[in-house]
């Protein structure tokens, strides 16, 4: 995405791509991914690696417009991402946390359920192989919290079934990533409204 580019000159362009917003807005942005290549570069990646491994500017930019457009702000915005599948797992956190928002994971509905019992998430996305019966029994004693649930079954029963046991938003396998930030923008913004 951004190869051959270096540190200083993305973020520069970062800078230059957000002088729109105010000063603020746009020096908070530029921290962030500044903390962003710190952490990757101190996990041993290269300088050219941690910039490589960032959403493009493009998508950055969208990403800052769309928390505008909603009216969120991601860091406030906590999100449980359960997913038992790695790479899945992996990118959606990534991109998730790129995007600014505060990301828990867990990789079974086992692990999520003892998350939820010590913390409030926002939204919750779920990928994990029982989605369905998790989202159901998030249901049975929480009522309020989005839940985006990720899946591979494209028919309309799964579909159906998925919105019957209380999900909020349904994805079908393969998706776009973009898109996925767009769906938790807005969920986001409905719980956020109503916790008002």
């Amino acid at each position: 995405m951004n190869d051959n580019v270096n540190r200083n000159e993305f973020l520069a362009e970062l800078r230059r791509r957000l002088a729109h917003l105010p000063p603020i807005e746009t020096e908070r942005a530029v921290g962030y991914f500044c903390e962003i290549l710190d952490d990757r570069e101190e996990d041993g990646m290269t300088e050219a690696e941690a910039v490589a491994s960032l959403p493009s500017i493009d998508a950055i930019v969208a990403d800052v417009q769309t928390a505008n457009v909603y009216g969120i702000v991601p860091s406030e915005v906590n999100v449980l991402v359960v997913a038992d599948d790695a790479v899945m797992h992996e990118m959606v956190c990534r991109r998730l946390t790129d995007a600014g928002y505060s990301v828990v994971t867990a990789q079974s509905s086992t692990e999520a359920h003892a998350k939820l019992q010590g913390s409030t998430f926002d939204l919750i996305i779920s990928s994990a192989i029982d989605g369905f019966e998790f989202a159901q029994s998030v249901r049975a004693s929480d009522k309020a919290t989005p839940i985006l649930l990720v899946s591979a079954r494209r028919d309309n029963e799964s579909i159906v079934r998925a919105f019957r046991f209380g999900v909020d938003d349904y994805l079908v396998k393969p998706f776009n990533v973009d898109e996925l930030v767009l769906r938790v923008a807005a969920l986001a913004r409905r719980a956020l409204l109503n916790k008002k």
